[in-house]
């Protein structure tokens, strides 16, 4: 049905493929299953919680809003456009998919920050 809304933007999706940590980008495998997205990949969303092998996995569907995002190695400046290391984590984006702009600056891996998406 033309203009039905689908979702709120939090999902669950198959099984995860291997541990997944809390406010990491997540993307699907061929197979279905959650995995960690993979490095210039932004995914489809964030892990809400930390998972392991075979449990479902939920997760914040990014497009236009904000999401929170575990940084990775690499300052991220207030504003900076924001990018995604091996790991699932933000990083300054250098090539490759672009995950949002960064609401506030990092300069430290393991550090929590706001990441508006959709935006360049």
């Amino acid at each position: 049905m033309p203009g039905e809304l689908l979702d709120t933007g939090l999902v669950t999706l198959g099984p995860a493929v291997g541990t997944i940590p809390r406010w990491r980008c997540i993307d699907l495998n061929a197979s279905g299953q959650a995995a960690l997205a993979a490095i210039s990949v932004a995914g489809i969303g964030v892990s809400l919680d930390s998972y392991t092998v075979g449990q479902p996995v939920a997760i914040l569907i990014h497009g236009n809003g904000v999401v929170r995002v575990e940084c990775g190695a690499g300052a991220i400046a207030v504003g900076g456009q924001v990018g995604i290391d091996a790991s699932g984590r933000a990083i300054p984006w250098t090539t490759g998919a672009v995950l949002g702009r960064a609401m506030r600056a990092s300069a430290a891996a393991g550090t929590i920050i706001e990441v508006i998406t959709g935006v360049n």
